[in-house]
């Protein structure tokens, strides 16, 4: 779903099953669909939501969740999972952009894990909701 904010800030959601995040390193998941050509979505900030119901084992080895340029594996925002994803109870947690981007054109925006696997949840009841916030921005061809 998306949805468009104010100035001009658009929201992605996305809700993923327990077996897609413990899968996120080896299979990311897109939020934001590729814009098309000449125009990037830049992500602003992502938002998780955790609904726990059993545990997940944050190794460590696991990585972080990360969104990320989806062809490119490039990451954007980077937020650290150890105490999150293995939290005892549901969680939530917000990350804002926090560093300079390379805006990268005609690139969709995806949630992966920069890690080895997550495991744990063998009834794969969690679930793990991911909002993001991006803009659309015109990208002259020849800044690629």
């Amino acid at each position: 779903m998306t949805i468009l904010g104010a100035r001009g800030e658009s929201v992605a959601e996305v809700v993923l099953t327990s077996a897609q995040v413990k899968a996120l390193a080896a299979t990311p998941i897109v939020v934001v669909p590729a814009p098309g050509a000449g125009v990037a979505a830049v992500a602003t900030w992502v938002s998780y939501a955790l609904d726990r119901n059993a545990a997940y084992d944050d190794a460590a080895a696991d990585g972080n969740l990360t969104i990320e340029y989806a062809t490119t594996g490039t990451a954007v925002i980077t937020t650290e999972a150890d105490g999150f994803i293995d939290a005892a109870a549901d969680a939530g947690k917000y990350e804002p952009l926090a560093a300079e981007v390379t805006p990268l054109a005609n690139e969709g925006l995806a949630v992966s894990n920069d890690g080895d696997e997550f495991t744990g949840d063998a009834g794969n009841v969690n679930t793990l909701r991911v909002i993001v916030g991006y803009r659309l921005v015109p990208i002259s061809p020849l800044a690629q």
